[in-house]
């Protein structure tokens, strides 16, 4: 630790630090001049992240037009940039992989996080769309976790941007809010990134993640009991293609 910032921050597992991780794969950068730069056209992502790390460095504001945004220089915490070049959050933000070795319980904290840092939601008439803006490689990875654990529907990612419609649109916001009471108890998101969605948590038509997820415990109940899909498969999906 440093008197400007906690170096080891990134060296604890947990929900918050994943988040912030997320949001680093976004928006953070390194120059050997300047250090780790967190930068974002949200200020409030930049304030979380500040706090998060326990920075003490000033928010830099950039009042250019078109290219309004804020942001902390690290300097001098050299072991908090080997800790995010370990992590994957390499210098050169075009080569930045989704990265593979992240527990199931904090994925939804680390994607929210690249959410908050590189997403758009916009509404037309009451229908959501949601676009990411990437490399390519990252957003392949990224669109696998959405298709396993959120379960949207669209197609790969063929170039820097991918765009999930209505339904997919919904299937991310509860994937990324779905541990709701600890994310707001927190404050680990921007409740105008939330807003953008247009749509009640709670009347949300798609099944949530955490219901998402209590089926599944229930069904690995049921098939270490000895149970064969074809067996109860209907209590939860309409077909068995759907259930495997």
């Amino acid at each position: 630790m440093t008197q400007y910032l906690n170096q080891l921050y990134f060296d604890r597992k947990s929900k918050r630090m994943h988040y912030v991780l997320g949001a680093a794969y976004g928006c953070a950068s390194y120059d050997s001049w300047l250090g780790i730069t967190f930068r974002s056209n949200k200020k409030n992502l930049v304030d979380i992240i500040k706090d998060e790390i326990k920075s003490k460095h000033s928010i830099i504001e950039d009042r250019r037009p078109n290219h309004h945004s804020y942001w902390i220089e690290t300097d001098n915490a050299d072991y908090m940039r080997y800790r995010l070049q370990e992590l994957g959050v390499t210098e050169d933000k075009h080569q930045r992989k989704f990265p593979k070795n992240i527990k199931e319980d904090y994925l939804s904290h680390f994607v929210r996080g690249f959410f908050d840092a590189k997403a758009n939601v916009s509404s037309n008439g009451g229908k959501n769309s949601t676009t990411f803006h990437f490399n390519n490689q990252f957003l392949l990875g990224l669109h696998e976790i959405l298709a396993e654990y959120a379960g949207v529907k669209r197609g790969k990612p063929k170039g820097n941007g991918v765009t999930y419609g209505h339904s997919d649109s919904l299937k991310i916001h509860d994937f990324i809010y779905s541990d709701w009471k600890y994310i707001r108890r927190n404050g680990l998101y921007l409740p105008s990134k939330k807003e953008q969605f247009k749509t009640d948590y709670e009347l949300n038509k798609y099944p949530s993640t955490i219901r998402y997820g209590k089926k599944i415990e229930s069904v690995k109940k049921l098939l270490l009991r000895g149970n064969k899909p074809k067996q109860f498969y209907e209590r939860f999906y309409s077909s068995l293609p759907a259930f495997y």
